[in-house]
């Protein structure tokens, strides 16, 4: 019994954990649906992406796994005015939470002169899959290609089982530059734990995959776009990463290319280390036929977490086929000292105290190639 209480002190934070929802229509100055428009959970302190979805054809949305807070909703699409929502506040007693219509007006402004200019949304609606342009998220700096899913739109990510579903179906196959991988999906979240999110293209949430992937699996394919710089010559950049929460966090990725006429050559690295510090805090409560037990657990953890990412390829242009081949490498482990406080008072006032100092290490590392 005493096993099974300890049990759920620690999961139980974990159960109650991303079960709200928000829901709501976007419509015309008519009062007809906005289908495929773009709406974006964001959080007020400094506006960064929470979720975000797209509207169905009817211009209903519906935002699952939120975690209790305060927050705001953009909302976008072509031809209309953006629109923002007051900050709003969502917990346990009011979720589903609705906001009800929110009506979009018409873009129409009389200019002299005309600058056509092109970018791609966030969020891209097509007949079988939903597309994220991760360029155009100002939440992906600093990120993992997990972080990014964790934001998308009908993705569901289990760090602590290591899995992934999409549109609540497991199964789903993972898929770089539409090759898909036949690594285990344990495998995978760690891959791209490590995969910086600048190196990133697009992501693309494929819910019915065409007839040449049915004996993939019934979950859903999500295929995750990488960066190519396709310009003449030799280029690359460097970009360095800081920043400090409750501890420190810092990174750097590189690539550099070289192209020509006939040969291509492509190269990508990145690291990441970052420091954390968790405090957990819960109080249980027990009726016995011998009366109510308390107990209280207090949990400091200092994870320390660093992750290795990288690959280099090469094209041969042989006129009428392309010869390549790339490798691709990653590597992440996981450092924790943790030291935990079990405190259970009776009404007797007998006391039980336990103290439990552990020590964690989890490391990954992969090595892949295609010709």
């Amino acid at each position: 019994m005493y096993k099974l209480i300890l049990f759920g002190l620690y999961v139980l934070p974990y159960l109650s954990y991303g079960q709200l929802q928000i829901n709501g229509i976007t419509i015309t100055e008519s009062g007809a649906g906005i289908p495929f428009a773009s709406v974006l959970l964001l959080d007020p302190l400094d506006s960064s992406l929470i979720k975000g979805q797209v509207t169905n054809e009817s211009g209903h949305y519906r935002l699952e796994g939120i975690t209790a807070g305060d927050y705001f909703i953009k909302v976008s699409s072509v031809g209309y005015l953006d629109f923002s929502t007051p900050i709003f506040k969502i917990n346990g007693a009011n979720s589903p939470y609705s906001l009800g219509e929110i009506k979009l007006y018409e873009n129409v402004a009389l200019l002299n002169d005309v600058i056509v200019k092109a970018r791609k949304p966030l969020y891209e609606q097509k007949i079988d899959r939903t597309v994220i342009n991760v360029a155009s998220s100002i939440s992906r700096a600093g990120g993992t290609a997990l972080d990014l899913l964790q934001r998308a739109p009908g993705v569901t990510v289990d760090k602590m089982n290591k899995s992934i579903a999409l549109s609540g179906k497991q199964g789903v196959r993972i898929m770089i530059n539409g090759k898909i991988s036949r690594l285990p999906m344990e495998a995978l979240v760690e891959m791209m734990e490590s995969m910086n999110s600048d190196n990133i293209e697009s992501i693309e949430l494929i819910t019915t995959p065409s007839a040449k992937y049915d004996a993939e699996g019934d979950g859903g394919m999500i295929n995750i776009v990488m960066k190519k710089n396709e310009d003449m010559g030799k280029n690359g950049n460097i970009s360095l990463i800081s920043g400090y929460g409750n501890r420190a966090k810092y990174g750097s990725s590189i690539n550099f290319n070289s192209i020509t006429q006939k040969v291509a050559f492509f190269s990508d690295f990145s690291f990441r280390k970052n420091f954390q510090k968790q405090y957990i805090d819960t109080q249980w409560q027990l009726l016995t036929e011998s009366g109510e037990i308390n107990t209280t657990t207090i949990a400091k953890r200092n994870p320390i977490e660093g992750m290795l990412n990288g690959g280099i390829g090469i094209e041969i242009d042989l006129n009428k086929i392309t010869l390549g081949g790339a490798i691709n490498f990653y590597g992440r482990d996981w450092d924790m000292d943790a030291e935990t406080n079990i405190l259970r008072v009776n009404e007797t006032r007998s006391i039980e105290s336990l103290n439990m100092y552990t020590s964690e290490q989890n490391d990954w590392e992969n090595i892949s190639g295609n010709l």
